[in-house]
């Protein structure tokens, strides 16, 4: 069999060190060392090998002396696999800029391959491997998009705008932003802490400070039934709702005590004195809180704990001046502490005071995915 030599020191000038890379359709290049792992043989598989690893030999800076000037300022360092993720985008989006193919054609079904990769990191809940390996498929991934798990798919749309500026711009920093924002989703990653630079403003979630405060509790009503909205009964208590959220109906079912409830009170939310009742009055053993942040703070109110409620009117006139989210984190944090089963009510939007929402947001989702919480925008039935 032939053997197929690339030749790196043609777009990277220097002394390089090419050997053949022990795993099939596997590749590898430092650009600090120029060394260059690559299968060798003359098949059309090894060939595409062979062409994405010149790539980064054209166009890849050498990332640790990119990192240790990072450093040096003080700013925030990308895990390496993040890293490496967000630049198999930058250099599959330049290929195509070029006009070279990105998936080997005799492959078979590779984005449908990828696609099965990808569920099953998602199907254990790792959602930092499986959102990993959806980027890096970006451009293949785009023939099966409805067959990627529904949380990949919610957190490559927070990713968006990142990902469009890797593939546009293709500019080195881009990808570094991208990387950052890929490490929040890492099992365990703290929301605070590390540097951040002009350009790269925000990458790190910092969320509002936050005071907690907890109104006097008494026991809610006794009784075992409870009156729900519906979308069927004999009880037309709300006629309004019919253009709303299709549940007019009243009816009468046995309380629920289990279960912890975080509501999320900005504007674009509307809770009502009223609705916070009825939910304190429905479940009498969970745990509810509220909150709401303005610019650079917010309020965490605990309504109900330990089968006693406070006041559901005196709760939200305790944060009825405050319209933003701001402290989003902090509130799935006091609920991550709380019994299962756990339940945010939120439209997902959060936001932090640097105004990197996008970030905010993704925090979230790895908040709740590492948490077992549930994000709704109704009470459970």
């Amino acid at each position: 069999m032939q053997q197929i030599i690339p030749t790196p020191g043609i777009v990277h000038p220097g002394i390089w060190h090419v050997e053949n890379h022990p795993q099939e359709g596997h590749g590898g290049t430092d650009i600090g060392a120029r060394r260059m792992l690559v299968p060798l043989d003359d098949s059309p598989g090894s060939a595409f090998v062979r062409q994405h690893e010149m790539a980064h030999a054209t166009i890849s800076p050498d990332v640790e002396k990119v990192m240790k000037s990072r450093k040096r300022r003080k700013l925030q360092i990308p895990t390496h696999t993040s890293i490496q993720v967000a630049e198999d985008l930058r250099i599959d989006a330049w290929q195509q800029y070029i006009g070279l193919s990105i998936i080997d054609p005799d492959f078979g079904d590779y984005a449908a391959f990828v696609a099965e990769k990808i569920a099953k990191p998602a199907a254990v809940g790792d959602l930092y491997s499986a959102t990993c390996m959806a980027v890096a498929a970006h451009f293949p991934l785009q023939e099966v998009g409805a067959g990627i798990p529904q949380s990949v798919r919610v957190v490559k749309a927070k990713l968006r705008e990142a990902i469009d500026r890797v593939i546009l711009r293709r500019q080195f920093k881009d990808v570094i932003e991208l990387a950052l924002m890929l490490d929040l989703l890492r099992p365990g990653k703290p929301a605070n802490g590390g540097g951040t630079e002009e350009g790269n403003k925000g990458s790190v979630v910092k969320w509002g400070a936050v005071e907690v405060l907890e109104p006097e509790r008494t026991r809610p009503r006794d009784g075992s039934l409870v009156a729900i909205s519906s979308m069927q009964g004999v009880d037309l208590s709300d006629p309004s709702r019919i253009f709303t959220d299709c549940r007019p109906f009243e009816r009468i079912v046995p309380m629920q005590g289990q279960g912890s409830f975080l509501i999320d009170c900005s504007s674009s939310m509307c809770w009502t004195p009223d609705a916070l009742h009825k939910l304190v009055e429905s479940r009498p053993e969970a745990s509810v809180a509220l909150y709401a942040g303005h610019k650079v703070d917010g309020r965490l109110v605990i309504v109900a704990k330990d089968g006693e409620a406070a006041d559901a009117s005196e709760c939200m006139r305790l944060i009825e001046h405050l319209g933003n989210n701001t402290i989003d984190g902090h509130g799935l944090e006091w609920l991550s502490q709380q019994p299962e089963p756990r339940y945010w009510f939120s439209d997902g939007q959060a936001t932090q005071p640097n105004g990197n929402h996008g970030a905010a947001q993704l925090e979230c989702i790895r908040l709740c995915a590492e948490n077992s919480i549930q994000r709704i925008t109704r009470i459970p039935d």
